[in-house]
Formats: C-alpha cells, structure tokens, sequence
C-alpha cells in the first residue's frame, strides 16, 4: 500500500543544498557549469528481488550491450523501486523510442 503525505518518509528521501531541494536516489553526480544534473555512477548498485542480489549496473551493461547489436543509440538508465511481492522491481529509463517488449524480447532472447 502507497501511503501519500507521509512527513517522515519524504524527509528520509528529500535533502536540501544550496536552497535546492534534491530527491536523494542513492546516485553520484554533480551539477555541470550550464545547470544540469550529471549523474556518473550510483552509491547502490544492487536491487534485492527474491532474496537475490541484482547488480543494477550489470543489467545496464547488458541492455547496452543489446542496443549495440540491434544498432540502436539510445540513453538509458536502471533503478530499483520497492516491490510489494517481490521487495523491489528493476526499471529501465530510457531516452528514445524502444517499446518495452523490444526490450524484454531482446534480453530474454526471444
């Protein structure tokens, strides 16, 4: 169950610098001289599904791995979200055009 409006829990997530306030998503990054966000790696690089250790950055390798074979130049990105059924989930963000069932079938091999 989603609780909105939650106090204590945004203050676990929200961190406020230089008058900005940041969603705290575990990435390292920093601000470059133009003013956008330059994320450059992640402070957790697992997600736990099942009782297994997913190494986020592993699945990330992987899908670029896959684009470069369908030819495809797209941005992209893996994070862990909370899961009810299986604690977290994986999720892919992209920026382009792949549908994600090009995805699933790509990496499952089908």
């Amino acid at each position: 169950m989603v609780i909105l409006k939650n106090e204590e829990k945004t203050q676990e997530v929200i961190v406020e610098i230089d008058g900005k306030r940041w969603y705290r998503a575990g990435n390292k990054g920093y601000v470059d001289s133009d003013g956008f966000l330059i994320i450059v790696d992640r402070y957790s690089r697992f997600a736990k599904i099942d009782w297994e250790m997913i190494s986020l950055t592993a699945v990330e390798e992987k899908l670029r791995e896959i684009l470069d074979d369908l030819e495809l130049e797209l941005e992209l990105a893996v994070i862990s979200l909370s899961d009810e059924k299986k604690e977290e989930k994986i999720v892919v963000l992209t920026a382009g055009d792949l549908k994600r069932d090009e995805i699933k079938n790509s990496f499952i091999g089908g």
